[in-house]
C-alpha cells in the first residue's frame, strides 16, 4: 500500500530518517545487509539480500522500503516486510523492486533488518537523483566515510590477491571421478560465482574411493576439510549438498576474516 505525505514537513522528516539510519549504521558483525542494483538500460532491478555471518541460525525481520519524492516535495512510501530465518551462514534475497531507468525524480532505497526484540542489526541504503537536501553536511561526510571504506577494502583485497603475483582469489578447482562428482562440482562452482564469495584461498572439490563402489565427495579450503559426503548420482540431493558446502565455505571465510580483524584490533 502506498501513503503519499504531502506535508513537507512529513517528507523532510522521512528523507532525515533515512539519511540517519545510514550516518548510525548498526556495527553487528552477525549479519550483513546489501541492497544489489542491476540495470537492463529499461530497467533497474534493486535486490534486497541478507547474509548471515554465525554458525547458528537467525531469527529476523525484515522492511525493505522505496521513497519516491516529486518537485513538489511530495514523498510517496512503499514497504515491504516479513519475518523470515536464515540457517548458519546463509545468504539469500528477500525483495525485489523495479524502477525505470531514466526516472528523474528522487528515489530512496532503505533495507532495514530487525531481531526478535525489534531492534536493527543492519541496513543499507541506496539513492538515486539526490535532491539539494542530500547534499547537505551530513550526506557530503557519509559519502566520504563510503568512499574512504571502499578505498580501504579494495587495497585490502589487492593485498590479500597478491601472492607472488598470482591471484587465487574465487578459484575452485576439480579433481572428481564419477558423473556424480562432476554434477557437483558444477553445481557447487555455479553457486559460488553467481553468490560472489571471492575467498582468497583456493576451494578444491576432491572426489576419492569409499566402501564398496561408493565415492565420497570432499570440499577443502586450502588444507581445510569443511564438509564431505558420500556422492548419490540424484540431483535434488547434491543440490543440496552443495548448499551445504556454500555455506561451509562462506562460513571459513568469515571466520577467517573475523581473526584477522581481531588480531589487528589487538
Amino acid at each position: 500500500m502506498v501513503l503519499k505525505f504531502t506535508n513537507v514537513f512529513m517528507t523532510f522528516c522521512i528523507f532525515l530518517c533515512a539519511f540517519s539510519i545510514n550516518a548510525q549504521e548498526p556495527t553487528n558483525d552477525a549479519i550483513e545487509a546489501s541492497i544489489e542494483v542491476s540495470d537492463n538500460q529499461e530497467f533497474k532491478t534493486f535486490s534486497a539480500t541478507v547474509l548471515n555471518k554465525l554458525e547458528i541460525p537467525q531469527n529476523l525481520r525484515y522492511v525493505f522500503s522505496t521513497i519516491k519524492k516529486d518537485t513538489l516535495n511530495n514523498a510517496a512510501k512503499n514497504d515491504q516486510s516479513a519475518r523470515f530465518t536464515l540457517k548458519p551462514f546463509q545468504q539469500g534475497t528477500l525483495a525485489t523492486t523495479t524502477v525505470s531507468s531514466d526516472i528523474e525524480q528522487n528515489v530512496i532505497l532503505l533495507l532495514l533488518i530487525y531481531n526478535l526484540d525489534d531492534e536493527v542489526v543492519a541496513s543499507d541504503r541506496v539513492e538515486l537523483n539526490p535532491d539539494e537536501s542530500s547534499k547537505s553536511d551530513i550526506a557530503v561526510k557519509m559519502r566520504l566515510l563510503e568512499k574512504l571504506k571502499q578505498e580501504s577494502q579494495s587495497n585490502t583485497a589487492k593485498a590479500n590477491e597478491s601472492d607472488g603475483g598470482m591471484s587465487f582469489r574465487g578459484l575452485v578447482t576439480e579433481d572428481t571421478k564419477t558423473k556424480a562428482g562432476r554434477d557437483f562440482y558444477v553445481a557447487f562452482s555455479s553457486a559460488y560465482r553467481l553468490e560472489k564469495i571471492q575467498g582468497d584461498e583456493v576451494v578444491s572439490i576432491i572426489e576419492e574411493a569409499a566402501l564398496g563402489r561408493s565415492t565420497k565427495i570432499k570440499v577443502l579450503v586450502g588444507n581445510t576439510l569443511v564438509w564431505q559426503f558420500f556422492a548419490r548420482t540424484k540431483l535434488d540431493y547434491l543440490k543440496q549438498m552443495s548448499d551445504i558446502a556454500i555455506r561451509r565455505v562462506r562460513g571459513y571465510f568469515i571466520n577467517k576474516e573475523r581473526s584477522q580483524q581481531n588480531l589487528i584490533r589487538y
